[in-house]
Formats: structure tokens, C-alpha cells, sequence
């Protein structure tokens, strides 16, 4: 896939995602031992790739940025609007190791979702992990801190 990358033949475009729309999720989370459900479930999952170590070094790249992100989180948002798919489970999306800035990721996801998609989901929720090995404040943190206020 990276070498697909370096070639400029990424099978995903820039906009673009692959909604996988019946994933079953057959196994308990990490607290139940990853153990089997009694009852497994089905889920959408969409796939999109951010932005591989952006530049956000001067204010100028800062706002290229900010503007390719939002029309990324934008699109995605529109695709799950489009399926009718009320409720959504987000994540820091690539701020681990794509390490896109996760006060500005926050901050575009909250800007879609209070402004154009204001109606357009019953719940949305941020799943975001914190690897232990990464110095620093938290994408949790970030997030929690830009999302709330």
C-alpha cells in the first residue's frame, strides 16, 4: 500500500472512503478477555486515510492544513450522512501515527458537526486511544478539552 502511495496510485481517493456497510463483531472488548459474545453485532465501518505527517510548521501550511482536512472530514461525514446512518463512533483520525495535530483535528471534526451536519446524526461519539508509549498530553485529552468547549 505505501509503495501504491509513493506511485500516486492510492486505490482511495482523495475524498474518497470504503464503506464496508456489515462488519460483525463476533469478540468482548479488552476488559472481557477479548472473549466471545453471546450475541455478536453488526457495524459500519468506513475507511479513509488522513494525511501522512502533515506540514503545520508556519501559519501558511497551518491553514493548507486546516483546509484539506476539513474538506476530508467533510466528505466523510457526507458519505455516513448519505447512508442514513444515524449514530457515529469517530476517532482521532490520524493522529497517532500519521501525526496529523489533534487540537485542529478536534476542532474541524466540532466545527462539521455543530455547523453542515448539525442534524444530520442522533449521536456521535470519539473513541480515541492513547498509546502509553508517546510522550505528552493525550489525544483523549486534546480531544475531550476541544470537543467539550
Amino acid at each position: 500500500m505505501l509503495q501504491a502511495e509513493r506511485e500516486g496510485q492510492y486505490p482511495i481517493p482523495e475524498l474518497g472512503a470504503i464503506v464496508t456497510p456489515a462488519v460483525a463483531v463476533l469478540r468482548a472488548g479488552q476488559q472481557e478477555s477479548y472473549g466471545p459474545l453471546a450475541e455478536p453485532f453488526r457495524i459500519c465501518v468506513i475507511t479513509a486515510a488522513a494525511p501522512r505527517g502533515p506540514d503545520v510548521s508556519t501559519p501558511e501550511a497551518r491553514q493548507v492544513y486546516i483546509d484539506r482536512m476539513t474538506k476530508k472530514v467533510e466528505a466523510l461525514l457526507a458519505i455516513l450522512e448519505h447512508l442514513g446512518y444515524p449514530d457515529l463512533v469517530l476517532s482521532a483520525w490520524g493522529c497517532g501515527a500519521f501525526r496529523n495535530p489533534p487540537e485542529e483535528v478536534a476542532r474541524i471534526f466540532k466545527k462539521a458537526l455543530s455547523e453542515r451536519f448539525a442534524r444530520s446524526f442522533r449521536r456521535v461519539a470519539f473513541a480515541v486511544y492513547d498509546r502509553p508509549d508517546w510522550p505528552g498530553e493525550g489525544n483523549s485529552a486534546v480531544f475531550r478539552r476541544e470537543i467539550m468547549t
